[in-house]
């Protein structure tokens, strides 16, 4: 389950657009980032059955992460961006992730991790779009990998941690036959939406299980996917994105109205 056939047919076909910057990343671009970053995973000693945390908001890089570590054998973990760093910190060290890849947006929470971590942060530390000390910082850092597949491909899992409302969040381990089933489920349940051509705004959060499986869902049926998470733009994105589905939650459109 890879974004590959579609990259490989349509490269040039938009598979995410940002906004305000109407930034666009394509298929083949999103295929190109995914291997980059999974050779360095490799580099940096990662294998098969190692857990990578991602601590982003939703935003152009997500997406090329969660591939890279999927087509590297690892289990990858959308934390929440809501949590606080001894929350997030928790999950870090309940999945033993060997390495934290973030964003700029969350730079504070990242910062307080290394107090809140028993075990001190893990060796490979990438911060996407900014500077922190003692964090590499990311696509830089991957501008000297190849951007073909590397040579051990295996397909990897997602981990999803639960939200923690009945007590310590869980980590339960999705395989990829559970979570292509997810999809299919999504794309059945979704057909009017997850067309060649459509577009998604995505405002839920990739932490959100569901949120990753209709983001799959309509990168197979060659759609497109506009990242948000900015509310108070939220009319103006959908002038602007124009799109053909909103997964959002009731509260969201409270907010607008």
């Amino acid at each position: 389950m890879q974004i590959r056939d579609t990259a490989v047919a349509t490269p040039d076909k938009p598979a995410v657009i940002m906004y305000p910057s109407g930034t666009v990343v394509t298929f083949g671009e999103l295929e190109a980032r995914a291997n980059r970053l999974a050779h360095l995973f490799r580099k940096a000693g990662l294998v098969e059955g190692d857990a990578v945390a991602i601590l982003m908001e939703n935003n152009a890089h997500m997406h090329a992460v969660m591939w890279a570590a999927r087509r590297a054998g690892l289990y990858y973990v959308p934390i929440n961006t809501h949590l606080t760093a001894a929350e997030a910190a928790y999950i870090i060290d309940n999945s033993a992730a060997k390495a934290i890849v973030g964003s700029a947006k969350l730079t504070d929470t990242l910062a307080g991790l290394a107090d809140e971590l028993p075990n001190g942060l893990p060796s490979l530390l990438l911060i996407a779009d900014g500077t922190l000390q003692g964090w590499s910082s990311y696509p830089e850092c991957v501008a000297d990998q190849p951007d073909t597949p590397i040579d051990d491909e295996i397909e990897g899992d997602l981990l999803q941690y639960s939200s923690g409302t009945t007590g310590r969040p869980k980590g339960v381990q999705l395989t990829p036959g559970n979570f292509y089933a997810e999809i299919q489920a999504t794309s059945m349940a979704l057909h009017d939406s997850m067309n060649e051509g459509n577009r998604t705004l995505m405002f839920l959060p990739m932490a959100h299980v569901f949120a990753r499986a209709v983001s799959v869902a309509a990168f197979e049926s060659k759609g497109t996917i506009g990242p948000t998470s900015d509310v108070t733009t939220l009319l103006d994105q959908f002038a602007t994105f124009k799109p053909d589905f909103i997964l959002s939650v009731p509260r969201v459109f409270e907010k607008v109205y």
